[in-house]
């Protein structure tokens, strides 16, 4: 597995003396990265009458790993399914992660941010008999209200035109981030822009620097690193449909935004994404994951028209701004609140 890890031995001085003070509920949305450590975690569970551990991937499903093997979830980390070689370091923490979810089960509550990471966890041998809650990320205020930046939209219209059709990938590492998708997006344009007539300009940001590159049928215009939530909403407005062909998404933070922007989404299914896009009304969701499936969606999108496509992305918008507004989501968290004290 050559994904992320995190090891979590070691934790944040300055945040373990904030933790050290206890309260009612302490709320934690990242202890990775040796943010907090195991044991850590332990000794501060008895600091407060909660805790409250939001999962923002599958790290506390498995052993070290931010995406581990399903078979290890559902079944353990036994000697008989490890498939590396030397010292299996994730069932080390895995059995570590056992016998401190024993001690605190009583006293800690997680919550997701979707039903599929929701039937994960339950799912998992880890943590199938702990409290668990389904609270959506919320909507960030300063995605609805800036404005797209200007000179973003300025580059990204000298460099298509009419003709083209414009699609956009968002992601840390662009394309080459392979857990995002940017595999089977760049094979799948490959075969597509060979049975199509019509331009396929994609946006891509996330790495790199500004430029624009031609391949067999179709150009990839790199925006580069977008520091900016002014960036980000200028390249996802300027496209026609988002992809996300991420194949583990415990949410889909970039459909929302995609959403905001009013740009319909193409992504897999069996994701998070699925409590985001609507099938046919804010976007399209692709049954298997396969070039395939993701052409067919792509192709869909493409001779639906563009007109179409921005009916869905106004529904999505409407969409999504009630459902992640932080009036509602607040109101979950502070119910939540409220029961488990």
């Amino acid at each position: 597995n050559k994904y992320k890890h995190s090891l979590n031995l070691f934790s944040m001085p300055g945040l373990n003396r904030l933790l050290g003070m206890g309260g009612d509920i302490i709320h934690l949305h990242w202890i990775n990265n040796e943010t907090v450590s195991l044991p850590k975690l332990k000794e501060i569970s008895h600091k407060a009458k909660k805790i409250v551990i939001t999962l923002h991937d599958e790290w506390w499903l498995g052993g070290c790993e931010h995406y581990p093997d399903p078979l290890r979830v559902q079944n353990g980390y036994s000697q008989h399914n490890f498939t590396g070689k030397g010292f299996d370091l994730d069932r080390w923490r895995f059995l570590e992660k056992i016998n401190i979810i024993r001690k605190i089960n009583s006293n800690i509550v997680f919550t997701v941010p979707s039903s599929q990471m929701y039937n994960a966890v339950k799912g998992s041998k880890l943590l199938s008999s702990s409290s668990v809650m389904l609270v959506p990320n919320v909507l960030s205020k300063d995605l609805l209200d800036m404005p797209p930046d200007e000179d973003t939209i300025d580059f990204i219209n000298s460099n298509i035109s009419q003709e083209d059709f414009v699609l956009c990938f968002g992601a840390i590492g662009g394309l080459g981030n392979k857990v995002k998708g940017g595999g089977v997006l760049k094979s799948s344009l490959d075969n597509l822009a060979m049975t199509r007539a019509q331009n396929i300009v994609l946006l891509t940001f996330g790495a790199g620097k500004r430029g624009k590159t031609d391949f067999d049928g179709y150009q990839v215009l790199n925006l580069g690193y977008l520091d900016r939530i002014s960036q980000v909403k200028a390249a996802l407005s300027q496209a026609f449909v988002t992809v996300m062909p991420s194949y583990n998404e415990p949410f889909g933070q970039i459909a929302v935004e995609s959403l905001v922007a009013r740009t319909p989404v193409i992504a897999y299914k069996k994701t998070g994404v699925l409590d985001i896009v609507e099938h046919h009304k804010s976007g399209f969701l692709f049954e298997n994951y396969s070039d395939e499936s993701l052409i067919s969606s792509l192709e869909e999108a493409m001779n639906l028209g563009v007109g179409r496509l921005k009916m869905m992305g106004e529904y999505g918008h409407n969409e999504v701004v009630k459902r992640f507004s932080s009036e509602n989501i607040s109101k979950q968290l502070l119910d939540l609140y409220a029961d488990i004290v």
